[in-house]
């Protein structure tokens, strides 16, 4: 490609991530000038809370209206994010004043999240393509919640129902999308390139508040690592198998494995090396970032890095006297939301970290006892009107969605130890380390707040670890993955909090004057520890930019459609402009990762049926989505229209898809027999799209609508 074709074609990409980055300083700007009585004292000022504070304040408002009425539009968006910003400037008074420190701050706080997030684009540039695992899952999601004004986001792959699945996220993704005038091909990209920047800029602010008594150089330093190592860092693994085994294989000390390492190997240790039947996933967020699936647990990441910050702030209200109950009560009701928003965004986050939040709440409550009758019914209180905040934030969500699980059940198998520590155990001993250091003597290096809340980061995570070790939930999956989706939910979350705990316990043991042990020794042994996990930053940047001569650049997602499909990319130009939102289209349904649903996925038109494996997950083995599987067998089989058309009525779609994909699914289809059932509203080449409300007349050959 030409130098000149090269900057058109990023052009456009580069105008879209800018109209994006400012859309997120607008919503930054509104939430901070709320926020910012109550985090002034922040490091930052709260800048890096304020923005995803925000962004899910608004979107989760107009989420509930949107049940009630279609404002899921573009100017309600803006004309609600207006309003704030009229009555957060009206506000401005109450606050402390903006003076050259508190802009230093902020200007600190927004490059940590600018600096990560141009970096994660231009590395997804070159990987742009949504296609491959499962994003044409998210997208598919994710245009659909764009292409409606009301809620719940209709089910893109099961027509006429709801998403019975963790949508949230996606959503977010399309409220973006609509704020800013971005596409859903840059938007879901740019989404992806959002949740890196908030990643590192919310793992930095929590570190360096919870070590805020500590040096500033310890601070800064061990701030900046949880950032990376939330990003681009994993386990131990890739440094053992990736680095030092093949030392090892040239010195004959080891065997030449089966294939060589792979940048997805540490997220399949367990059951795959060695072999066994008790297959694990793993996966850590730098692994997420690198794949690019827009995934629930990876959109909701940042929110669970917030939630930190929110309990931080609620434990220190908890010891300052000087707090008022309404302060301290509005941190406590601010986690209860977001653990209520957990429910939709990841329900496997709102059961581990509810039960987190259930846990503080009980411990406080118990503490209240030796404070008093008073102090007693006032936490008591407190858990009433949490509980009451976390169901009422779910519970438009809960009331159209159907658990998928059969429920949990004891383990029959185990993870060997040495491989848990591989994965656990470097984390782990850096935390508790953290732990022991933090509670040494009287002249101990963290206040109370920023002690017991280390203590309940490692505890858990900890915990979180272990859980796949004794339960597992029942789902699809077979015999030798039966604990795979539990230790993957589990684990993820473990890694997240155990790694936040591993940072912190490495600032204080960096700050820990031992007598018999020289600074310098310290230094040396943290840094070998935090090497290996580290050392899987370069597979990432490596995977990522290493492809930069072949590939073009560009975060247009829907690329690929011009350069392979140019005759699906022309029918969903069309149905993208035409179709409508309101009736449902039939195309070839495929296996999971696969083609199949290319249609309704990167419209947003919602089909018969798209990947059924993924249906029958999302609706826990439903029978109807082998029905409807059979019945677009049937339409595209049909040896004459009336077979056909007995199927479709049941169905009563708008649109009917002829490509190349169906062609190769179905090799007996009789294009011509399709193209009678209506009118063909648009060719493109051999694929073509029947209108099916516009029946061909009675004894004519199939005709193009425009030829009537």
């Amino acid at each position: 490609m030409t130098v000149a074709g090269a900057l058109a074609l990023a052009g456009p990409s580069v105008l879209h991530a800018l109209a994006w980055w400012f859309t997120l300083l607008a919503l930054n700007a509104v939430g901070w000038l709320a926020l910012r009585p109550a985090t002034s004292a922040w490091h930052d000022a709260g800048w890096a809370v304020a923005r995803p504070l925000a962004m899910l304040a608004f979107a989760y408002a107009v989420w509930v209206a949107a049940h009630l009425l279609p404002v899921f539009t573009p100017y309600a968006l803006w004309a609600l994010v207006a309003a704030a910003a009229v009555a957060a400037v009206a506000l401005r008074r109450r606050g402390p004043a903006i003076d050259r420190d508190t802009v230093r701050r902020i200007v600190g706080a927004e490059l940590r999240f600018a600096a990560p997030f141009a970096f994660y684009a231009a590395m997804r540039g070159f990987s742009h393509d949504v296609i491959g695992l499962e994003k044409f899952m998210d997208f598919a999601i994710m245009n659909s919640a764009l292409a409606t004004a009301s809620m719940p986001v209709p089910d893109p792959w099961f027509a006429g129902e709801a998403v019975n699945y963790y949508y949230f996220g996606h959503y977010v993704a399309a409220f973006l999308c609509k704020l800013s005038g971005t596409p859903a091909a840059y938007g879901y990209n740019l989404m992806l390139a959002t949740l890196f920047g908030t990643t590192f800029q919310l793992a930095y602010a929590f570190v360096a508040e919870m070590t805020r008594q500590l040096a500033a150089g310890v601070r800064g330093a061990m701030a900046l690592v949880a950032g990376v190592w939330l990003t681009v860092g994993g386990n131990v693994h890739g440094f053992l198998y990736g680095f030092v085994k093949p030392w090892l294989i040239d010195a004959g000390l080891a065997a030449v494995p089966r294939q060589a390492f792979l940048l997805s190997d540490p997220t399949r240790f367990v059951g795959y090396d060695p072999l066994t039947d008790d297959k694990l996933i793993h996966e850590f967020p730098a692994y997420a970032f690198y794949v690019g699936d827009l995934h629930a647990h990876l959109s909701n990441l940042p929110t669970v890095l917030l939630l930190a910050c929110v309990l931080l702030s609620w434990f220190r209200m908890r010891e300052d006297a000087r707090t008022t109950p309404a302060a301290r009560r509005g941190w406590l009701l601010a986690a209860a939301w977001l653990v209520g928003l957990f429910s939709m965004a990841n329900s496997w986050d709102a059961l581990m970290y509810g039960a987190m939040l259930g846990v503080l709440l009980t411990a406080h409550a118990a503490a209240a006892l030796r404070q008093g009758a008073g102090a007693t019914v006032a936490a008591l209180g407190d858990g009433v009107r949490a509980a009451a905040v976390t169901a009422a934030t779910a519970l438009p969500f809960v009331l159209y969605f159907r658990t998928h699980g059969a429920g949990f059940l004891p383990t029959h198998s185990h993870t060997p130890v040495w491989q848990w520590l591989v994965l656990y155990g470097l984390q782990s001993a850096l935390a508790l380390a953290g732990c022991a250091a933090a509670w040494r003597g009287r002249d101990a290096l963290l206040a109370a707040p920023e002690r017991r809340l280390l203590a309940v980061f490692t505890a858990f995570g900890i915990g979180f670890a272990l859980v796949p070790e004794f339960v597992y939930l029942k789902d699809i999956y077979g015999a030798d993955y039966y604990r795979a989706n539990t230790a993957f939910k589990f684990g993820f979350q473990a890694f997240t909090l155990l790694t936040l705990g591993a940072c912190v316990g490495t600032a204080l043991l960096l700050s820990v004057r031992a007598a018999r042990i020289p600074r310098i020794a310290v230094v040396i042994l943290l840094e070998l520890a935090l090497v290996p996990p580290l050392y899987y930053a370069w597979f990432f940047a490596q995977g990522g930019f290493g492809v930069w001569r072949e590939r073009e650049w560009t975060l247009d997602g829907q690329r690929y459609l011009a350069l392979s499909h140019p005759e699906d990319q022309a029918l969903t130009a069309w149905l993208s402009e035409h179709g409508g939102r309101q009736r449902s289209l039939v195309e070839a349904p495929g296996e999971s990762y696969t083609f199949g649903a290319r249609i309704s996925t990167n419209t947003g038109i919602p089909a018969v049926l798209g990947w059924p494996v993924h249906e029958q997950l999302w609706r826990g083995g439903n029978p109807d989505v082998w029905a409807r599987r059979d019945d677009a067998n049937r339409i595209y089989e049909a040896r004459s229209a009336a077979d056909a058309k007995a199927v479709l009525e049941r169905y009563r779609p708008r649109w009917l898809v002829v490509g190349r994909f169906e062609r190769e699914r179905y090799p007996a289809l009789d294009a011509g027999l399709l193209a009678s059932l209506g009118c063909v509203a648009f060719r493109s080449g051999d694929s073509f799209i029947v209108d099916l409300d516009r029946p061909a007349a009675q004894g004519e050959a199939p005709k193009d609508c425009a030829d009537r």
